[in-house]
């Protein structure tokens, strides 16, 4: 019989869900990961024209800014 383990942080289908539902753990993989795609726009800026490189930020940079932004985009409510 298998068990469940208790994780803090798991990644499910792409993205980070902590124990809580809280989406720091997320936000901080995407920003590691868009900060490793910007750096190399920074190098094809003078190497590509402005409509090539629109495409290649709608393939890297937008793709992965909006998978999943409906589960992890949605402000939590906070109970008073």
């Amino acid at each position: 019989m298998d068990t469940v383990q208790n994780v803090q942080t798991i990644k499910y289908l792409g993205t980070m869900v902590d124990s809580y539902l809280k989406w720091q753990s997320h936000v901080e993989v995407l920003s590691t990961k868009l900060k490793k795609i910007i750096y190399k726009f920074f190098i094809l800026r003078n190497i590509l024209n402005k409509k090539i490189l629109l495409v290649v930020y709608n393939s890297f940079v937008a793709s992965v800014i909006i998978y999943g932004i409906s589960i992890w985009g949605q402000p939590t409510l906070v109970l008073k």
